[in-house]
Formats: structure tokens, sequence, C-alpha cells
């Protein structure tokens, strides 16, 4: 085995849940709360799509958000920074304007 394959192997595992990531045009921060989970963050963007408010995505979340660490919970303040920072709503729009 060379150093470079005995290098490779080890990065291939850390590396190997990125190739899990979806390629669907949304960017996905492992720090945002709601990206950190793949179920709450599809539930979350799910919400956004329709209009619903950050309370109301945050009370919909109310039984994820129970099984959560307390500093891991979804709030209003994640919501918006993942709706701002990771939720590409342009491209949503322009994408629900071409199925018509």
């Amino acid at each position: 085995m060379t150093l470079s394959q005995a290098v490779a192997d080890p990065i291939a595992e850390i590396l190997g849940s990125v190739e899990l990531a979806p390629r669907n045009g949304f960017h996905v921060e492992p720090r945002c709360r709601v990206c950190r989970d793949d179920e709450i963050r599809t539930k979350v963007n799910d919400m956004l799509v329709t209009g619903a408010s950050y309370a109301y995505i945050v009370r919909a979340l109310g039984e994820d958000n129970s099984k959560c660490d307390r500093r891991d919970r979804v709030t209003v303040d994640s919501v918006r920074n993942h709706c701002r920072r990771h939720f590409p709503i342009q491209q949503v729009a322009s994408a629900g304007a071409n199925r018509k």
C-alpha cells in the first residue's frame, strides 16, 4: 500500500456522507440547526414553499424538537436564518412557474 492509498482511505470514509447530499440546488450547511437533520430540513423546506410562517413551522416541529438537545432545537431564529442563508426561494419560485 502506498502513502497516497493510506491517506485516501480515511478521507474517503469521512467524505462518504457527502456523496449522499442532495444536488438539487439547496445549500446544506452542517452548522445550521435545520440543515443538520435531513427529515427536519425536508419538513421545513416543504412548509417554507407553502408560505408557512416561521412560528407555525416551529410549532409543527414540536415533536421533532422534543427529541433534540436544547441547544440543537429548531427555533424561529434558526428557521429565519436557514431561509435567508440556505433556502433559495427564487429557485423554488421559478421551478413552480415553469411547471404551469
